[in-house]
């Protein structure tokens, strides 16, 4: 008999243990399946978003949203201290025992499940390690090849670029054309003309520089000869008018539609592009309470739309608009362009350069976006405004000296990635609309002299695994 209890027992307990592990591991695979939609803008059904908190509330309580047993009890007097259930009456010895083998089950699940997530953990930093070194391995190996560049034996020279007046097939040799040359009318024409030593000057004019201020592999100058950008106050803007021609009328006055506008703005084809959108009606930018790392609001059905405002179906992947009247009258603009500044150098190290007196703004990824490996780089009296993702933001194995910042409407005022070093001084960071602050992996931030005010409602500093 007693052998035959066991077997009982045991049985009972293996079906009670396999009935509740596929329900833990499909109430985690189901709240991750929701999570990514929101994390993705993917509206939520009412039934969805039920079952969402109601799993939610369960991951917070540590429990699985399976629902109670229902434990038999009995009126039956038992020996030793007694024990009550909430309704007075007394658990079996059966149940208890029972009872006691489940919560066992439960400590070696939450065991296994803290064994995996140290597992993981580990992988994630192997790999993290992994491509950490490589990183270094890179920059020191682009360092070495910029070490190489030389100087011309010749003066420096002074460029100049005008986005009204300039031409391209001019030398840029002068502000103004005259017997000496004329200025040059791209930014890309410029950069190309410059050697170490050479400075090349922004003509401010009525309109921004459409355009970004690119500086690719082998760019710099050499020791004791720094090439200079001098933006004197002149505006780098992602933004331009909407391509209304991809765009349609969808049925209610005023609503429009385009599946391929996403495809139009230059930025990499992954979630996070979808994060880093807004658009700007009449001069002012709607983010439609969404920030790439800020709050993220659902996407409105299209029909409830209000002048001025847009939204995404995922369903569909087409963006709808709403203005006032026709879409060609409209004052709409998108970011289009993804940086304002990038720097380019994973080969040949980007060094000794300056970029000063310079306004960045509405672009779709970052105002001062740096790539790859710099050194004796620096950025003084600089400002970026209202960029989808960070206002500066240095990645890999760059140095940057920052003296004079201020960032203010773009998502993450001032982020430091991967294995960079950035040193800044007089900076404000206000207004930003997820963090003002945010480094993460392995790098190092100094701030001296910084004034940062925080969005209500938002977590204005963030800082993991770094040397700040």
């Amino acid at each position: 008999m007693k052998r035959a209890s066991l077997v009982a027992s045991l049985l009972l307990l293996f079906v009670a243990f396999a009935a509740r592990v596929p329900a833990q591991v499909d109430d985690a695979s189901r709240f991750r399946a929701l999570r990514e939609k929101i994390r993705n803008g993917m509206p939520l059904s009412a039934a969805e978003q039920a079952e969402f908190d109601k799993l939610t509330q369960a991951r917070s309580t540590g429990r699985t949203a399976t629902p109670p047993r229902n434990r038999p009890t009995t009126d039956r007097p038992t020996t030793g201290r007694p024990t009550t259930t909430p309704s007075g009456t007394r658990p079996t010895p059966s149940a208890m025992g029972r009872d006691a083998a489940l919560t066992g089950d439960r400590a070696a699940l939450r065991a296994g499940g803290a064994a995996a997530a140290a597992d993981r953990k580990a992988t994630y930093h192997a790999r993290q390690g992994e491509s950490m070194a490589r990183m270094r391995q890179y920059g020191d190996e682009a360092l070495k090849a910029a070490a190489a560049r030389q100087a011309p034996t010749g003066p420096a020279r002074q460029y100049y670029v005008n986005n009204e007046l300039g031409d391209d097939a001019a030398n840029g040799l002068s502000a103004t054309k005259n017997t000496a040359g004329a200025p040059v009318k791209t930014l890309v024409k410029a950069v190309s003309l410059l050697q170490p030593g050479d400075t090349l000057h922004l003509a401010v004019t009525n309109e921004p520089y459409r355009e970004t201020l690119r500086l690719g592999d082998n760019f710099g100058g050499v020791p004791g000869k720094p090439i200079t950008i001098d933006g004197h106050g002149a505006t780098i803007t992602g933004c331009d008018p909407l391509r209304i021609e991809s765009w349609q009328p969808s049925g209610a006055p005023g609503l429009y539609k385009s599946a391929t506008f996403l495809s139009e703005l230059e930025e990499f084809g992954d979630p996070a592009k979808l994060g880093r959108v807004y658009l700007v009606f009449d001069g002012v930018a709607q983010h439609m309470g969404r920030s790439m790392k800020g709050a993220k609001a659902h996407f409105k059905a299209p029909g409830d739309l209000q002048p001025g405002e847009w939204t995404y179906s995922a369903a569909e992947q087409t963006f709808y608009i709403k203005v006032s009247g026709s879409l060609a009258d409209a004052k709409v603009e998108a970011p289009y362009r993804r940086n304002g500044l990038a720097v380019r150098a994973p080969k040949v190290a980007a060094t000794h350069f300056v970029v000063k007196n310079l306004i960045v703004c509405r672009v779709l990824n970052d105002g001062y976006n740096l790539h790859g490996a710099t050194k004796d780089v620096l950025l003084q009296n600089i400002a970026a405004l209202e960029c989808g993702d960070d206002g500066i933001s240095p990645h890999e194995t760059c140095e940057v000296e920052i003296d004079g910042f201020w960032s203010v409407g773009n998502s993450t005022g001032m982020a430091n990635g991967n294995l960079s070093t950035t040193k800044a001084r007089n900076v404000r960071l206000e207004g930003n609309l997820g963090h003002q602050l945010m480094t993460g992996h392995s790098p190092v931030t100094e701030l001296t002299n910084a004034i940062i005010i925080g969005t209500p409602g938002t977590q204005p500093i963030n800082i993991s695994n770094s040397q700040d």
